[in-house]
């Protein structure tokens, strides 16, 4: 979505411009929160608990 509001399509392609950074960013955080995500999963496992069942 983010790509979508930023990118004028009508600019010759580039492989950087001044959203590239953010864009970077933006997926550090997305990784790291699937990451973390993925760890309390294995966490639950670990104490008996269904890790499919949500709270």
């Amino acid at each position: 979505m983010a790509f979508t509001l930023t990118e004028n399509m009508r600019n010759p392609m580039v492989f950087t411009d001044r959203w590239t950074l953010l864009m970077v960013i933006i997926a550090a955080v997305q990784l790291v929160l699937v990451l973390l995500g993925i760890k309390r999963d294995k966490d639950a496992d670990e104490f008996g608990m269904d890790a499919s069942r949500t709270f």
